[in-house]
């Protein structure tokens, strides 16, 4: 008898004996799955008492290439040239040598600012303060040198990078010009109100804290070209 709930279309089956596995093994397991082939949905299951076919979960570093389509829209309206150097638009992010650093170097994690000294608080990442923070940081490479995974700072410079050419919030574009208009049911930030309708929670870490936020900066690894 099948325990999770949705389907798997014919040639797809060991999807679901995967999934129904995983779900007979911890009874405290929960997840979804989808799978389009094609453009057709073939896997559509969830299972585990904590999430519904319709629970908002963490996406983490999806957001990234979402992120980066609000990107690509600013490019393609004229707004934003990926060839100009990103202090063209933000003067102040071009202290320490950043100066002559490339849009398309910046985006594809060739800044070498994958950090501050002390981290930044959760609440802090979307905020003008912690552009002012990045801009400010010595980058730890000769900025477009060499490829290192900007895996918590990446959003903030997409972030300001939108605030500069199209004077509105990244999350803010997304919503107008791809979540509404598409009707996508994935979000660039989660209010409150939809946390605690799904039973999402997290803790803020705080600054004084060392935390994964700080030590994924001091861990990143580097990549000449």
């Amino acid at each position: 008898m099948q325990i999770s709930r949705g389907f798997a279309a014919p040639g797809f089956e060991a999807v679901l004996d995967l999934f129904e596995s995983l779900l007979a093994d911890d009874e405290r397991y929960s997840a979804q799955v989808a799978a389009y082939h094609h453009g057709v949905r073939v896997v559509d299951l969830h299972g585990g008492p904590h999430l519904a076919a319709d629970s908002i979960t963490g996406a983490y570093s999806c957001s990234k290439g979402v992120a980066a389509m609000v990107v690509a829209l600013l490019v393609q309206d004229g707004l934003l040239d990926l060839d100009r150097p990103v202090a063209h638009y933000w003067p102040e992010f071009g202290q320490y040598g950043k100066d002559q650093l490339l849009v398309r170097e910046a985006l594809s994690h060739q800044a070498g600012v994958m950090g501050v000294e002390g981290g930044f608080a959760l609440d802090e990442f979307t905020t003008p303060q912690a552009a002012a923070r990045l801009a400010a940081t010595r980058p730890a490479w000769r900025p477009g040198s060499c490829f290192g995974y900007h895996a918590i700072t990446i959003g903030i410079l997409m972030e300001e990078l939108c605030r500069r050419v199209a004077g509105e919030a990244l999350q803010s574009l997304y919503d107008t010009r791809i979540r509404l208009p598409f009707g996508v049911d994935f979000f660039l930030g989660c209010r409150s109100s939809w946390m605690a309708a799904t039973g999402m929670s997290f803790t803020t870490p705080t600054r004084s804290s060392p935390g994964w936020i700080h030590s994924a900066w001091k861990g990143s690894m580097a990549t000449r070209q």
